[in-house]
């Protein structure tokens, strides 16, 4: 008993000091304060972004638009076996690729067959979310729509605007480079001058409104945002840092 409570012991300490090397070297997580969080990258303003990095599973629905041949349009749900029935090729695997690898594919497998082959790909996730959270009236999970903007999911969550700071608005991102399993982002929520409408989320994002006069420095910026991510959201940020992360070569 006292060996195998060693090996745990011995692996608790492993891995503690494994997450906390992986932090410092991804950058994720030492924050002097809010003010010190990375703002969004050029990436996130491009509305193409989040469509293209969305991960098609099994019951998703699907709309493949070819832009010069709109007779072969396609539209339905994606076979729980991850096939989706195309016009002249078939059943075609679609589980487990991003819709802009799935494009290029596609692109490649009718230019044999199609002049001009262009086609684009769109995703509906069922029930997926987004999540707002700090001083809102209204927050909670929300449906996440494509195209949504941090403003949009802010302006849905009727935002406490005489308590929450808008411009010190937090946007938390999967991220599986981080040790937490998430990126936190500085954005500026302010409805007349901020950047927010501008910042494209993508399904299962956390929107935070901190309260005004919060200050927070050091770890309690990390602290604070765990704290406000919903459980069911925090559960999944685990799951998918530990399960689906590439492992090391």
């Amino acid at each position: 008993m006292k060996s195998f409570s060693g090996k745990i012991l011995a692996q608790c300490l492993l891995w503690s000091a494994m997450l906390t090397a992986m932090a410092a070297v991804s950058g994720c997580s030492e924050y002097e304060n809010t003010a010190n969080l990375p703002r969004p990258t050029p990436d996130m303003k491009n509305p193409i972004y989040p469509i293209a990095r969305a991960i098609i599973k099994g019951g998703d629905n699907v709309s493949v638009r070819f832009i010069r041949h709109p007779e072969l349009d396609t539209h339905g749900f994606v076979e729980m076996d991850g096939t989706f029935s195309l016009p002249i090729l078939g059943p075609v695997q679609f589980a487990d690729k991003t819709t802009g690898e799935l494009r290029d594919e596609l692109i490649k497998a009718y230019s044999g067959e199609l002049r001009d082959a262009d086609v684009t790909i769109a995703t509906e996730k069922p029930d997926a979310m987004v999540f707002v959270a700090g001083a809102t009236r209204a927050g909670g999970p929300l449906p996440y729509r494509t195209n949504m903007t941090v403003a949009m999911a802010i302006a849905a969550s009727a935002p406490d605007t005489v308590k929450g700071d808008l411009r010190q608005t937090i946007l938390v991102r999967q991220d599986s480079e981080c040790a937490e399993g998430f990126k936190s982002y500085l954005v500026d929520g302010d409805f007349a001058s901020g950047d927010a409408k501008n910042v494209y989320l993508m399904p299962g994002d956390v929107v935070i409104i901190p309260r005004k006069g919060i200050a927070l420095a050091g770890d309690k910026v990390q602290l604070y945002i765990r704290d406000m991510i919903p459980p069911q959201m925090t559960m999944g940020y685990i799951f998918s840092h530990e399960v689906h992360r590439e492992p090391d070569r």
